[in-house]
């Protein structure tokens, strides 16, 4: 039991930022209602990475407020479309910023390596939204191109839309990368520390 539980603790250690509402504080911009909240965001996860990694766990910030934890393993439509509506939200015009983390791990026949590490993505995306505007944002996991190892593909990109006048919408982004090796023990796969 505690094996399992220490499992647990170490998969969403990486999760590691408080939201507003657990620190006592009153939630900024990831409200669905209220006075000044014009704006619509509507957020799209989209899995574009190959089967090489496989996505374990994913999890959703929007000014510092938690939007979406979804449930990736167990989520039948992500593993047909790897699409998941992480959701809609009514926002007040100004800066925001959306940061997302993922954990992959790694899954491939020829390079059995790969399965011994997990791969823990997070970004940071700031942008501006105007008053009664409505946004999409697809929030874009994929590998990137070019002579490097399977370790260091992983990569994360935002594309923000303005719907209604269809231009692309600047966004300032930053990410990490980490790679977390796995250690068995008690049969029970294990994220190090």
């Amino acid at each position: 039991m505690s094996n399992l539980l220490t499992a647990c603790v170490l998969s969403f250690s990486i999760f590691i930022a408080v939201p507003a509402y657990a620190q006592g504080k009153p939630a900024t911009g990831a409200s669905s209602t209220g006075p000044g909240l014009k704006s619509e965001l509507w957020v799209m996860h989209v899995d574009q990475m190959p089967g090489t990694y496989q996505l374990r766990n994913t999890a959703y910030y929007l000014n510092d407020n938690v939007i979406a934890l979804p449930a990736v393993r167990r989520n039948k439509s992500f593993q047909a479309t790897k699409k998941i509506d992480i959701g809609t939200h009514r926002i007040p015009s100004g800066r925001h910023r959306l940061d997302v983390q993922s954990i992959y791990r790694g899954e491939h026949g020829l390079f059995t390596y790969l399965r011994d590490y997990e791969f823990h993505v997070r970004s940071t995306h700031e942008f501006e939204v105007t008053d009664g505007d409505s946004y999409e944002v697809q929030v874009v996991n994929f590998t990137q191109d070019g002579l490097m190892r399977f370790e260091k593909r992983p990569a994360i990109e935002v594309r923000l839309f303005n719907k209604r006048t269809g231009v692309t919408v600047p966004v300032k982004s930053s990410s990490t990368f980490e790679i977390v090796p796995i250690r068995k023990e008690g049969g029970v796969a294990q994220a190090a520390r």
